[in-house]
């Protein structure tokens, strides 16, 4: 199976001024790509770096951002910017570290938008169908969303178990 290198970065924004520390936007991207590297990568092919920055202007190219901040998304989203790259936006909530993960998995998955209503036809998403509360496990000590296997509705709960 060839393995394709995706770079993420994990940015506070400035709409919600130091209430997401570095410290703390450090161990959530930590956990992250904790959760990639054990859990996803295995299962869907797609290999990442999931790393934090103080702003949007220290992220380097080729990255896609996830931006946590008052974003309005009603929870998170990824969308693609005017050169066709993803990036997510999150909301910053008392549960926003799980919607961090869930969108970083939604955008290594499906970056482009492509795949999206196919796999949502099948129910096999990489984790929207195991949104509820249920469905969080934990990376660390970091509350994250969980994985999904392609194909299936299955839940993995491997990072529950390890």
């Amino acid at each position: 199976m060839s393995f394709l290198l995706r770079n993420v970065a994990l940015v506070p924004d400035d709409n919600i001024g130091n209430q997401l520390s570095s410290g703390d936007a450090s161990k959530v991207a930590a956990a992250l790509q904790k959760q990639v590297t054990r859990d996803f990568s295995p299962i869907w092919g797609v290999t990442a770096t999931v790393d934090a920055f103080a702003g949007l202007d220290d992220v380097p190219l080729g990255y896609w951002p996830i931006l946590v901040g008052n974003e309005g998304q009603g929870g998170g989203g990824v969308h693609l910017d005017e050169d066709n790259q993803p990036y997510a936006l999150v909301d910053f909530t008392p549960d926003w570290t799980i919607t961090a993960s869930h969108e970083c998995l939604e955008m290594l998955a499906d970056p482009f938008g492509s795949a999206g209503a196919r796999r949502m036809a099948r129910g096999s998403r990489s984790c929207s169908s195991v949104r509820s509360r249920s469905s969080r496990v934990w990376a660390g000590s970091t509350r994250a969303s969980a994985v999904c296997a392609p194909g299936s509705i299955r839940t993995l709960w491997l990072a529950a178990r390890r």
